[in-house]
């Protein structure tokens, strides 16, 4: 077993928790942070789309004066250094270089304390500007120390992304949040490339997916998707709003979608009205217990539109940031009709 750090975004820890729990070989729990999960697992580098970075975790103390202390701190422990050591040979990383976070700040160390650590690493060479890997010493505000390796290569987390496309991370969540189940039938109404059915797949069976956009650029990026030519993948253009007039009542098991914010094209109409037109139509198509997840950033609008709903049982609100824009998910349960 090993101990990882993983970051996620802000806001997606519990669901990025609950995600491992069910997907990483004995995952075991240490502590949820704030963008991050401390755990144990059995695999080499766990992989999640819903993880940003994952390090493996060398040494863990407790300091909470500076980073300098606890540089030099880390200078007198040799088990750590050696794990240091015997961690970059064993992964066979040739070029490595120590970076300091400060309560989420990069920041500078004594020069001479750095020289010290860069010295004890030798069986690879230093290289500051474009290293395979590199040693973070994480100082937290919950006064822990984290003397860690990084697994993830840079930028290697997720792909560039298209204009407007969803980030597998928030994606994934949003995927997790509909309760997937091997039997269930998945739609996406406003799909755009395609990431949150991905997401889905990735998160286990479904026995059918519709992923439907009004968009014909969208259509043919998500039809030019390998990893979307299943037999029991359904891709059309259709328009989110016309939904009842081509699905059957109560035959949708998990919604999840991500309809325009009207950021690249003015909505229909204005957002109050959209969104109640909107979830009249996911709530004729939801089946009974059936699960939805929206996410937004017209909360004011979305909510008065789903206070208005007396067959959707929303959850919660999780306030994230998309692309830098305070944005939030919605998840919800279509109600029964005897509850």
């Amino acid at each position: 077993m090993n101990r990882f750090y993983s970051t996620c975004a802000a806001g997606l820890e519990q669901i990025a928790d609950g995600i491992a729990s069910s997907t990483v070989r004995s995952y075991t729990s240490r502590r949820v942070l704030a963008g991050a999960l401390l755990y144990d697992a059995a695999e080499d580098l766990p992989r999640l789309p819903v993880f940003q970075n994952t390090y493996l975790v060398l040494a863990e103390y407790r300091s909470s004066e500076s980073i300098e202390r606890a540089a030099a701190h880390l200078l007198k422990m040799p088990q750590a250094l050696s794990a240091a050591r015997q961690s970059i040979q064993l992964r066979h990383y040739r070029s490595f270089r120590f970076m300091f976070s400060d309560q989420n700040k990069l920041v500078a160390i004594n020069p001479g304390t750095r020289a010290a650590l860069e010295r004890a690493m030798y069986g690879a060479r230093l290289d500051r500007v474009s290293p395979e890997t590199e040693f973070l010493l994480l100082r937290r505000s919950e006064g822990i120390i984290l003397f860690l390796l990084r697994l993830t290569h840079r930028n290697g987390a997720e792909k560039t992304l298209a204009r407007g496309e969803l980030s597998p991370a928030i994606a994934s969540a949003m995927a997790y949040l509909v309760l997937p189940r091997p039997d269930g039938i998945f739609l996406d109404p406003f799909s755009g490339h395609g990431a949150i059915g991905l997401a889905r797949m990735q998160l286990g069976a479904v026995k059918e997916m519709h992923l439907f956009d009004i968009d014909p650029v969208m259509i043919n990026a998500m039809m030019a998707r390998r990893d979307l030519r299943r037999p029991n993948v359904f891709i059309r253009r259709m328009d989110a709003m016309q939904l009842t007039d081509f699905l059957p009542s109560d035959s949708i098991t998990e919604l999840a979608t991500d309809p325009p914010w009207g950021l690249f094209a003015p909505l229909p109409e204005p957002a109050p009205g959209f969104y109640r037109k909107m979830l009249a139509r996911f709530a004729g198509v939801l089946a009974q217990g059936g699960r939805l997840c929206v996410l937004t950033a017209e909360k004011s609008a979305f909510e008065c539109a789903a206070a208005e709903r007396k067959d959707l049982i929303f959850d919660s609100r999780i306030d994230i940031l998309v692309n830098g824009k305070k944005a939030a998910l919605y998840p919800a349960t279509k109600k029964n009709a005897k509850s």
